[in-house]
């Protein structure tokens, strides 16, 4: 069942929704796809125009090196304008120089919590979704500990098919190594750029006593799909909940990106455009959205626009998913896709390249240069030491050569000498004999 391809404002496609709650609901129960008009890859455009020349004029007039980088930019286009504009009044109604310092803090959460939780959430996504351990398979995502009867009630509410079917998490929160720090970042972004209620919600994902393998946050979908979503190429964005907790979701594929989330994408002063930046990120088609990369189960291509619902399965231990759960998920996975993270996604990972990189952030960007000038000189002090070295080796090597020259000649003249003295002697042996006889 296709409907038109517009794009209709994503307040004016919500209350529509709501209104055909009962039918919609219907129709996706009985397995028909319905697919709702696209709303446009970024929403409010505009809006977001004008926020980005603030943020670049905000860095010129205060002259910040830490520019708009790929997450910055990311953050721009998917976060709620309000919050957005709340940060940006609270810097320009700030009186110089005080108005430095929010500014300021505006740029580091982009490039030091932005850059590393971004980069966390991928890495988390691949851990519990891609590449997860056997155990991990075992006990969290597989139906090995279910009965037959419940197992053949579990299908994908997505593609429809129930042999690849996994018990997945909404959040992937299979943060491990560093990234039981890095997870922290993500709650700052959130709490800088996001509704306090998100913030909130995230900070609460972890409470005391939290077992990884608790099936509280799962939702029922394809293995195909959710890797996916973890590499930020898939995204559901919820539109509804229904009375029984089950959420109505649109299903999006993302584009992907040459980007990393610490690429900076233009500094201070530069005469770069919105329009120009967004052509960077790949975003020019705003209208567009990325290729379809799976097949629904009679063998139809899931679109960008389609609906479908997520609802709860006691059988297998499977609540209604939470709708705040899967509205963090779809902004931080856009977030993800518009800046790059799965580009690369290890660097800035090891301790010391952290420690680095938050030193050159809270330096305003301007530390790598030091350092490398200092690197240069000490290289060259080291060349120049070595080069002395080298000298007062091959001088000292001269001064034992000359030395050496010196000892042999004298020990050749004294032995030169100790001989004719000893001819002396026997000449004056043998004429004392003649003179005897």
């Amino acid at each position: 069942m296709a409907a038109a391809q517009e794009h209709y404002p994503e307040g004016s496609l919500v209350e529509r929704l709501l209104a055909e709650m009962d039918h919609t609901a219907r129709m996706l129960d009985a397995g028909i796809p319905l697919e709702k008009p696209k709303v446009d890859y970024i929403t409010d455009i505009d809006a977001r125009r004008e926020i980005f020349l603030q943020i670049k004029k905000i860095q010129d007039d205060g002259n910040i090196p830490l520019g708009l980088n790929a997450v910055g930019l990311a953050i721009i286009l998917v976060a709620p304008i309000e919050q957005l504009q709340l940060e940006l009044d609270y810097i320009n109604m700030s009186t110089c120089p005080f108005s430095a310092f929010p500014a300021a803090s505006l740029f580091a959460t982009m490039h030091a919590d932005g850059v590393l939780g971004i980069k966390a959430f991928i890495r988390a996504g691949r851990l519990c979704h891609v590449n997860p351990s056997p155990f991990w398979e075992r006990f969290t995502l597989s139906f090995s500990n279910v009965g037959p009867s419940a197992r053949r009630s579990v299908v994908c509410p997505i593609r429809g098919t129930s042999d690849d079917v996994c018990r997945a998490r909404i959040i992937p929160n299979l943060f491990a190594g560093p990234d039981t720090t890095f997870r922290g970042y993500i709650g700052t972004m959130l709490h800088t750029f996001w509704e306090k209620d998100k913030a909130q919600k995230w900070d609460g994902l972890y409470p005391s006593g939290w077992s990884p393998f608790s099936l509280e946050g799962r939702f029922l979908i394809s293995r195909s799909l959710i890797r996916e979503i973890a590499e930020a190429k898939l995204a559901l964005k919820p539109l509804a909940k229904m009375e029984d907790g089950s959420a109505i979701v649109q299903l999006f594929w993302l584009k992907g990106s040459t980007l990393k989330p610490q690429d900076f994408l233009f500094k201070r002063h530069d005469t770069a455009s919105f329009e120009d930046i967004l052509k960077r990120a790949g975003l020019e088609n705003n209208e567009e959205w990325g290729p379809s990369l799976a097949f629904r189960k009679d063998g139809q291509r899931l679109q960008s626009g389609q609906l479908f619902i997520l609802k709860a399965n006691l059988d297998v231990g499977i609540k209604a998913p939470d709708f705040k759960h899967l509205q963090i998920l779809w902004d931080l996975t856009r977030v993800a896709a518009i800046c790059g993270a799965v580009n690369e996604t290890n660097e800035l990972l090891g301790k010391d390249e952290t420690k680095a990189y938050l030193n050159y952030c809270a330096c305003g960007g301007e530390v790598e240069d030091e350092v490398e000038g200092e690197d240069e000189g000490e290289d060259e002090g080291e060349n120049e030491g070595e080069d002395e070295d080298e000298d007062e080796d091959e001088d000292e090597d001269e001064d034992e050569d000359e030395n050496k020259n010196e000892n042999e000649d004298e020990d050749e003249d004294e032995n030169k000498n100790e001989d004719e003295d000893e001819d002396e002697d026997k000449g004056e042996d043998e004429g004392e004999g003649e003179g005897a006889e």
